[in-house]
């Protein structure tokens, strides 16, 4: 990482929305004329089109255009070549809205040279980038952006906006050498896209705008019976399993009653909870109380919060399959 930047009050810090970010964007990538070669800013911009072209080209006339049938933003270079964003910040996709714009570009420039790119100011998980890259958009994330961007253009509102987001940057990949009483959204979510790297995992889930998410390990159908489901779970400070009831008739408290003893001792030697919570669609069974280690420090070891998880979703795969024989052999 660069050096810390200094903590002044910052524009950016409270102009958060999609739109902001465009205007930066935009801004930045005006400087890539070549009438301001002998600028900072001119080095930054052409860096940013270099990785996206996959060449450096001389740049003469750069024309930007903004919100066009609700394309974030696109840009034309020398008259023939386009490169249309579509710009996040914490939000995703939605519907078929790539191939959407990609279609309204192909009919407004049929005879230019055409690129298409996903930008989000945030780490990308494995489904949302499976899904960009199906539409052959390029995508530029916060740690690829990281490395375009540079900390030391004398230039006030570049720096203001680099200040955000080197905080977000750094929060998203320092979260091992913060203490976790002080983790906040960023710290948690860095923490869980490293974890989507060295585990295997069914899916990732979030809700409004990724301030809440969780892993899905592995998810058991029909157990013990027809539309009654359990998983394990992973999500913010929380590692737990659950039933879910697809079922309205289904008796809930009879069934969670019935294995509940057979489940718990699979953990018996752990730190576990296993009071009862609430009963409805999907109920959590037990909580594994100290799933996070860490050193004489308090900071995470992060090795051995692996070694943990993978001993519990061991435990749990080879139990649960045990406890559906024994009941498919009783029935």
């Amino acid at each position: 990482m660069a050096k810390e930047v200094e903590n002044y009050p910052s524009l950016f810090s409270y102009a958060t929305k999609e739109l902001s970010q465009d205007a930066f964007f935009c801004w930045l990538f005006e400087w890539s004329e070549e009438k301001y070669k002998n600028t900072d800013l001119y080095k930054i911009s052409k860096k940013f089109l270099k990785t996206i072209l996959e060449e450096d080209i001389v740049i003469n006339k750069i024309v930007i255009k903004r919100q066009y049938k609700f394309i974030d933003f696109y840009i034309v270079i020398n008259n023939n070549i386009i490169i249309s964003f579509e710009d996040k910040i914490k939000s995703k996709l939605h519907g078929n809205q790539l191939q959407k714009y990609k279609v309204i570009m192909e009919k407004k420039y049929p005879n230019s040279k055409k690129i298409f790119v996903y930008i989000k100011t945030d780490l990308i998980m494995e489904k949302e980038r499976s899904e960009v890259e199906k539409n052959e958009y390029k995508i530029i994330d916060i740690i690829k952006l990281k490395d375009i961007l540079l900390p030391n253009p004398k230039n006030d509102i570049y720096q203001d906006y680099y200040a955000t987001f080197y905080k977000k940057v750094n929060s998203f990949l320092n979260f091992e050498n913060i203490e976790r009483n002080y983790w906040q959204r960023n710290e948690w979510y860095g923490f869980i896209y490293k974890l989507s790297n060295n585990i295997k995992y069914s899916f990732f889930g979030d809700f409004y705008l990724g301030n809440t998410f969780w892993f899905v390990l592995e998810w058991i159908n029909n157990f013990p019976i027809k539309d009654v489901h359990v998983t394990l779970e992973i999500g913010m400070g929380h590692f737990l399993i659950k039933f879910h009831f697809y079922d309205k008739t289904i008796k809930k408290n009879q069934i969670r009653n019935e294995y509940k003893k057979a489940i718990c001792e699979l953990f018996n030697d752990l730190n576990i909870n296993n009071k009862n919570s609430r009963l409805g669609k999907s109920t959590t069974f037990l909580y594994f109380k100290d799933f996070m280690k860490y050193d004489e420090e308090k900071y995470l070891n992060f090795e051995k919060t692996v070694e943990y998880i993978e001993e519990v979703r061991n435990r749990f795969l080879k139990g649960i399959n045990n406890i559906k024989q024994k009941t498919a052999y009783c029935n």
